[in-house]
């Protein structure tokens, strides 16, 4: 055995034999509990909370954040701990790799530790690698049993066993032992539902690649929890990638947003879940994939011409594609996709949802029977291979044609009757969607050539994504309601109000030129991915809080004249942020990159709340001012490959025109090969027209290329807000943000931050940041300040920078009581510095070549 992994996976047996290995009747290579302790790993809800842990398999209680994990085929991982106030430890890991035979007539266990309460762990993993596997004894990553029970318990899940036989010619028919991943259960009296979900066992013969072998879903007891195949944004199972899926009787699979790619055949004699965003792929054409049982796919998926798919015939077989799912049957020309039944004198069975969304291109099928669901439609199939086939319609497909809405039969974009095509629109049509009495809803993920929607119609996405490869015209609306992605390859021309974004996600991906015009539409996240080509961009870009735009390769962006992206008065509402308004009671604007002002009766020592975001890579939202003012500005990224021509506006500033306590900017962060322009790029605080104007924003440019600024001939401003009389500053205005410039000549860091404030005397940006988690505590040390026109600085602690400049009478150094060090040898005119600096008792600074200037 190994040693505990208590809360990491820090030991496991990992051992590698160069002969044979035999392990005799009594024999045990364990590692039983030896996985993660109670209430730890990524199985486990943490803290003290009495559920049991999973690993493979979902169990009672445990929150829906929380998720199973490990590989399918090469399982490593420990089991996790259940909770209660006992030991109730996961198994541990055992990787055994024996050059030569294996003949296992003992046990190699990595199971749960058994308890005698409530709520054990998870099995652990077993991955065995040998010429050959032989023997009578056991290979099992069971979750440990409970001595007690009860309808509001649960136990843990089963873990992973992973057998490879690597001499060709073997298989597992002299391995008679036990192979198991069992959900926990309790050891005596009666059974329940609670039991623990079970685990994986995969097995690979000596004749198959490491992805050909056979993944199998059982379990000891049927339990009412689930074998789960799961993706998330940090992790889930891994390597779904096998040959066959076999379902035992109390197996129970369920998948989520995840995609498992299949070889050969997929027999279901016990349960199967397919939730949203679940694939079952079918891949490989050099062997045949038979699928039997009662089956029902979310998303069905073959795209390799020439292989056959094998469908079972018997009264238990019947395959069924789910409400707002997908079938996807591809091939081309050459092959076609081969859909038989394993009794080609008997009907196999296919029933495809209304609201699926279907796929089928050149395939080749004969005798189904697809009434129990809606028509499904195969484009340019063959007719003269497809017979005997129930509620099919072959149809042939002309490239460009179009397919036009005409809602005579329902909302559904895949009733065919909808269209005058009499078929639902595939990838090369010209697809349009006039004013009509129902208008069209998607149901599933959808591809089309060209697009166009005319005025007063709309198109409702239902949560499903859009996909258009060539030009897109929007005269009336699409509608989107939550996540959905929307990519676009061609033109865009989307007129005002004609987008309801929600929380969608657009992606531009062309290789060649693009006209780009959103109208004026408000975007959640735009994003670009540009392999070539220009994109040009007409009219305003608006976006709801924080605007990404990402393009990759040597894409040029360009943002004419009047093609404003304006994310203004889109950052935290009235009295929200890290520098909301109202700081400590205080009657003051909103601070972000710049101190917002006090009241001005107190200008001289306001309140205010401290700075906050990143100088060098700012992404934060402007904070909202004091209850009566407004909100703070938005945040934009934009990464170009390529050249970035901007002569328009890019503008994040918070909202004007309140009489007091004004949000602050936003952040503008943007990344490209060469600037060029005559545009404006503005991050202003808020302007107020009695008193206590907002703080300015934060920008950072970086030009990866060009070594200077030389095409760059327009504006940017972090300036604080002002107080203004018919447009005259009348008052000081709040302090400046920051803008941080740096080209290909500098090193990392080592650009020049300008703080400038058109000559408005003000309380300074604090430096450094607190709590800052992008810039660190010695981030400046390369980096270069320019404190002009009024801009100044505040320290909030010891600091490094490189060097720093004065070059207004009005601007103001704020060392106070801390430490300042520049690398850099004394400025000649350090007395003469046009600015002031203040020290207060302790402060000092420090040029590093040579001056000290103190107070002590």
């Amino acid at each position: 055995m190994h040693s505990r992994g208590i809360t990491s996976e820090a030991y496991k047996l990992d051992l590698t034999v160069t002969g044979d290995v035999t392990i005799d009747a009594g024999g045990k290579v364990d590692a039983t509990g030896m996985g993660y302790e109670k209430c730890k790993g990524p199985g486990a809800a943490g803290g003290n909370v009495n559920v049991p842990g999973l690993h493979a398999g979902r169990t009672r209680g445990m929150t829906a954040t929380v998720h199973c994990y490990g590989s399918l085929t090469r399982p490593i991982n420990y089991g996790s701990g259940g909770g209660y106030n006992n030991v109730a430890d996961g198994g541990g890991a055992i990787i055994l790799t024996v050059e030569g035979k294996l003949i296992n007539n003992g046990s190699v266990s990595a199971n749960g530790a058994n308890i005698n309460d409530y709520y054990p762990g998870s099995g652990g993993s077993v991955w065995v690698t040998a010429s050959e596997i032989a023997g009578t004894g056991s290979f099992t990553a069971d979750a440990g049993t409970a001595g007690k029970d009860g309808n509001s318990y649960g136990m843990g899940s089963g873990g992973r066993v992973s057998l490879w036989i690597t001499s060709p010619g073997k298989d597992f028919s002299n391995c008679t032992g036990q192979i198991s991943a069992f959900g926990g259960y309790r050891s005596a009296g009666t059974k329940s539902a609670n039991y623990g979900g079970g685990g994986t066992i995969y097995l690979k013969t000596g004749d198959q690649a490491f992805n050909e072998g056979t993944l199998i879903i059982t379990n000891k007891y049927n339990s009412a929890y689930t074998t789960e195949l799961v993706k998330t944004p940090t992790g889930g199972v891994t390597d779904l990638d096998v040959g066959s899926v076999h379902i035992c009787g109390n197996g129970r699979l369920e998948i989520t947003n995840a995609t498992l790619t299949v070889r050969g055949s997929w027999i279901n004699e016990g349960n199967f879940i397919a939730n949203q965003d679940a694939v079952v792929e079918f891949v490989d054409a050099t062997k045949v994939s038979t699928i039997k049982g009662t089956n029902a796919f979310k998303n069905f998926y073959c795209t390799e011409p020439g292989k056959k798919l094998v469908f079972g015939t018997s009264d238990k077989d019947k395959l069924s594609i789910t409400d707002n799912g997908s079938i996807k049957l591809i091939g081309n020309e050459e092959g076609n996709v081969i859909l038989r039944g394993d009794d080609e004198t008997k009907m196999w069975h296919i029933g495809v949802s209304a609201s699926a969304n279907t796929d089928i291109n050149f395939v080749d099928v004969a005798n189904s029977d697809a009434e129990s669901g809606s028509l499904v439609v195969a484009n340019n199939s063959d007719i003269s291979k497809n017979q005997g086939n129930l509620n099919w319609q072959f149809v042939s497909i002309v490239i460009n044609e179009t397919n036009e809405w005409t809602g005579l039969v329902s909302e559904l974009w895949t009733e065919p009757g909808n269209w005058t095509l009499n078929r639902i629109p595939v990838e090369t049509d010209v697809v349009v969607v006039p004013n009509r009495a129902i208008s069209p809803t998607l149901s599933g993920n959808t591809m089309l050539n060209s697009f166009v929607v005319e005025e007063g119609a709309t198109l409702s996405l239902n949560g499903n994504n859009l996909t258009v490869t060539n030009s897109i015209s929007v005269a009336g609306k699409i509608i989107a309601q939550g996540t959905e992605t929307l990519t676009f390859s061609g033109d865009v021309s989307i007129e005002p109000n004609g987008f309801d974004c929600a929380f969608s996600r657009l992606f531009i991906d062309g290789s060649n030129n693009q006209q780009i015009d959103f109208g004026n539409c408000e975007l959640w996240h735009l994003s670009i991915s540009k392999s070539g080509g220009e994109i040009q961009f007409a009219n305003n870009i608006n976006a709801n809080g924080r605007l990404v735009l990402e393009a990759s390769g040597a894409t040029v962006m360009n943002f004419a004249p009047g093609s404003n992206i304006n994310v203004s008065e889109k950052g935290y509402a009235v009295a929200k942020g890290p520098g909301a308004g109202g700081y400590d009671g205080g009657n003051n604007g909103a601070s972000h990159g710049g101190i917002g002002c006090g009241h001005i009766s107190k200008k001289t020592t306001p309140p205010h709340a401290p700075c906050y975001g990143s100088l060098l890579k700012p992404i934060n939202l402007g904070s909202g001012g004091k209850t009566g003012g407004g909100p703070g500005g938005g945040a934009v990224r934009i990464f170009a490959g390529g050249e970035m021509r901007i002569d328009g506006v890019i503008n994040a500033e918070a909202k004007h025109g309140s009489s007091y306590y004004p949000g602050s900017g936003g952040s503008i962060y943007l990344k490209c090969a060469l600037l060029s322009g005559e545009g404006k790029i503005s991050v202003n605080g808020g302007n107020v027209s009695i008193d206590c104007p907002g703080g300015g924003g934060r920008i950072a440019v970086y030009e990866t290329e060009a070594t200077d600024w030389s095409a760059w001939h327009g504006q940017m401003t972090a300036y604080g807000g002002i107080v203004s009389t018919s447009g005259v500053s009348a008052l000081p205005g709040a302090s400046a943000g920051t803008i941080y410039l740096q080209t290909a000549a500098d090193v990392p860091g080592g650009g020049i931050v300008k703080i400038d404030n058109r000559g408005g005397w003000n309380f300074g940006a604090d430096l450094p940041v607190l709590a800052n988690p992008i810039d660190g505590k010695r981030a400046y040390t390369a980096t270069r300040f320019q404190l002009g026109n009024g801009g100044s600085i505040r320290l909030r602690g010891d600091v490094r920078v490189k060097d720093i400049a004065l070059d207004h009478s009005k601007s103001y150094l704020y060392v106070l009581a801390n430490q300042l060090s520049i690398l850099s040898t004394e400025h000649i005119n350090r007395k003469g510095w046009l600015g002031n600096v203040t020290l207060s008792e302790g402060g000092e600074i420090i040029w590093i070549k040579g001056f000290v200037l103190s107070i002590r």
